[in-house]
């Protein structure tokens, strides 16, 4: 009696089991309700799902509608997932009709969506096929893609190539691409070559090409060079290998780069390369920028800088800027600050504009006004114009001006020429 004594937060794991385990004669809904209470004090996230997900079992196998009666008890959102997803997993298990109809019970929204799919992922255990044909006849939306992906993933752990080939044969092309992406997904974590296999047996086309690439994908995952190299072995599917090396590069750059330098296919090893800077630009863009730098040549080396940078620059403008200006070679310097300033300005206008506005004079200065200008026009064309009189190559000046005023007119002329008669040398620059 004395550890029940004691504040909720301090009872052991095997303390609360014991509060949780009434006979079955007293399961009543005020039993459940106060089992449910002294759960949901739990502090300890570990053993508060572990004893919110025992709870959820208990009360679907003895009254599974009074778990559906207590939800409105539970307020964080995570919990309700959780409850909700064991509660309907066994109930759906034990009888799927009525803990289907149940489901209408459950809030409207990413709650029922849970509630449908878990109690079909409990039917599927044992009947996948019946399962599917209830969501595809009961189910629209959201609802029942997830239920079927939910259906075709819990098949495929049992009998892969019927959940696939059940996929291929839905009516619908958006049920198809749910249920063969988890279906697929799930065989080819436990046997990668048979499920590829299987794929190639396909007609040629795009359903082929989508499902070879969910394998590849899902087993480049587990060893991406064998999926490299059986893709190398299937001389016309080449087109999905520069992506396959690139997750191969996310997970081991030595490793993919000492295999692409061994390629003769120039191209594939070209497009492999600037699929791998790009991957690996999303974790270490400092290191993809020297990669990119010292592995590649001529356009796609241009092409792969230019990816890293975009996705530097998305994240961090600065950083990125300033290994822009310190590329040597003239048009990889200007290209890598276009992708820089583009980057920047749809990120943050607000930051980017303080920026540039703030350099001295330079052609740095004027393509960042540029990039600013350009977004500014759609709805301060005014405050545009201004700033493109900042700009000091009389070239560019007089090509955004041109440009600027043209679009303009075509909206609001009669603004345009009042502009234009207020700024004299504006109308110098354009009748040059």
């Amino acid at each position: 009696m004395g550890a029940i004594s004691r504040p909720l937060g301090q009872i052991s794991l095997i303390g609360l089991l014991f509060l949780t385990s009434i006979p079955a004669f007293a399961q009543t809904e005020e039993v459940f309700e106060q089992k449910l209470s002294n759960v949901l004090q739990q502090e300890e996230e570990e053993q508060h799902q572990a004893l919110l997900i025992g709870l959820a079992r208990a009360i679907a196998q003895k009254q599974p509608a009074v778990g559906i009666a207590l939800l409105p008890r539970i307020s964080r959102a995570a919990d309700i997932n959780l409850f909700i997803s064991t509660l309907m997993r066994v109930w759906g298990r034990q009888n799927p009709e009525e803990a289907l109809a149940a489901c209408q019970k459950v809030t409207e929204g990413e709650r029922r969506t849970t509630a449908y799919s878990a109690a079909l992922e409990g039917w599927a255990a044992q009947k996948p096929e019946e399962a599917g044909q209830w969501a595809v006849k009961n189910l629209y939306g959201t609802y029942r893609r997830a239920a079927m992906a939910r259906i075709g993933r819990v098949w495929a752990q049992r009998a892969p190539q019927e959940a696939a080939e059940w996929a291929l044969a839905q009516s619908h092309e958006v049920d198809r691409i749910f249920i063969l992406t988890d279906a697929l997904e799930a065989w080819a974590e436990v046997h990668p070559i048979k499920a590829a296999e299987w794929v190639m047996t396909r007609p040629p086309g795009s359903r082929r090409d989508l499902a070879l690439s969910k394998v590849l994908f899902a087993w480049a995952e587990k060893d991406a060079k064998a999926a490299v190299e059986w893709g190398l072995a299937q001389q016309e599917q080449n087109w999905l290998l520069p992506r396959i090396v690139a997750k191969w590069g996310r997970q081991d750059p030595a490793a993919a780069t000492a295999w692409l330098e061994k390629q003769s296919n120039e191209m594939l090893a070209r497009d492999a390369r600037h699929a791998m800077a790009s991957e690996w630009a999303t974790f270490n863009p400092v290191a993809a920028f020297q990669w990119a730098q010292n592995h590649m040549k001529g356009e796609a080396r241009f092409a792969a800088i230019s990816s890293v940078m975009e996705a530097w620059a998305s994240d961090y403008p600065q950083d990125a800027l300033a290994s822009a200006r310190k590329l040597t070679l003239q048009a990889d310097r200007l290209g890598a600050l276009e992708v820089v300033f583009d980057a920047w300005a749809r990120v943050d206008l607000e930051a980017f504009r303080a920026w540039a506005e703030n350099q001295s004079p330079s052609l740095d200065r004027d393509i960042a006004i540029e990039y600013v200008a350009n977004i500014v026009v759609v709805t301060e064309p005014t405050d545009a114009m201004n700033l493109v009189l900042t700009m000091q190559n009389k070239a560019r000046l007089q090509e955004c001006l041109s440009r600027y005023l043209e679009d303009w007119k075509q909206h609001e002329a009669a603004a345009a020429e009042r502009w234009l008669k207020q700024h004299p040398t504006a109308a110098q620059y354009l009748r040059k």
